[in-house]
């Protein structure tokens, strides 16, 4: 069975004067790292895959040399475009991203579309499965990213319901079936 992981990246140093694309792990998202290395699919994994962000090239280059995986990155697995939209709380970045689902064809707050997104995924993971065929691929991306990744795949409407709502989270998906096997869970809650 050819399968896919998909992994959110561990917590991010928040920086408010750069643009969160960015962003690279915090001291805690290190830590956390631990836990995701501990996942026992890890001699499964044919090929690692990460978005350009150094939160998630960190992650995947960590993973690469630890089990000695080769890796890849891609600019079209990133997550919604947010450039030009200033640093927001926690609890306005939460109203902003379903306000986004809801809305999935428009620009809020002047971000890249959700639908606008999950194509701009799906096309990249569909490529990734017709240049790799039969591998077993772990993803290192982003929440939104990740949710179009798992709506596509699994046949699922877009929506703020498929969206793990933090970070540390993988799904798994059979990239043949095109099913969802396990939902997200975080790897640092086990």
């Amino acid at each position: 069975m050819a399968k896919l992981y998909y992994i959110t990246h561990p917590s991010v140093a928040i920086d408010r004067t750069i643009d969160p694309a960015s962003w690279d792990l915090s001291d805690k998202g290190r830590e956390e790292m631990k836990e995701l290395l501990k996942q026992e699919f890890w001699p499964e994994v044919e090929l690692v895959v990460t978005s350009i962000e150094p939160k998630s090239k960190t992650v995947g280059s960590m993973i690469a040399e630890a089990f000695n995986i080769p890796i890849e990155a891609h600019r079209e697995l990133g997550e919604a475009n947010r450039s030009k939209t200033p640093f927001l709380p926690l609890d306005e970045y939460m109203q902003a991203i379903q306000e986004a689902y809801n809305q999935p064809d428009e620009h809020v707050r002047g971000w890249e579309s959700h639908h606008e997104m999950f194509e701009r995924n799906q096309k990249a993971i569909e490529a990734l499965l017709v240049a790799h065929p039969g591998k077993t691929i772990a993803v290192i991306g982003h929440g939104g990213a990740g949710t179009c990744v798992k709506c596509y795949l699994g046949q699922l409407p877009l929506s703020f319901s498929q969206d793990p709502q933090r970070t540390d989270c993988i799904f798994i998906a059979d990239t043949i079936q095109r099913e969802i096997l396990r939902d997200w869970y975080s790897y640092c809650l086990g």
